[in-house]
């Protein structure tokens, strides 16, 4: 996500520059590649706010750099309101985002 204010990093060919807030969808099978290596990649690229999104918890950790690494700074579930601390435009429920999801379909 890129806070409106530095819309000039996003180009035709992708992002130049450090978005504000990578958020992931995590899975079984991606949990440790979010938690541990796209953590450490998206510190060391200064990425200010990082979000991994448990699906299958339904819940949301939000890490913000302090220096070279992440934080916790909250973990979110059900009605609790999610703020970002970058981006303030940013702002729902866990809850909103699970009932906002597509219905499986068999």
């Amino acid at each position: 996500m890129i806070h409106r204010s530095r819309m000039d990093i996003v180009e035709e060919r992708g992002i130049n520059g450090t978005p504000d807030l990578v958020a992931e969808i995590s899975s079984k099978h991606s949990r440790r590649r979010d938690k541990v290596q796209k953590r450490i990649v998206y510190a060391k690229y200064g990425v200010p706010e990082y979000w991994i999104v448990d699906l299958s918890n339904f819940t949301l950790e939000q890490y913000v750099l302090d220096g070279q690494r992440y934080e916790l700074a909250d973990l979110y579930a059900e009605d609790e309101i999610i703020r970002s601390k970058v981006v303030p435009c940013a702002s729902f429920s866990m809850n909103v985002l699970v009932q906002a999801l597509p219905s499986k379909r068999e």
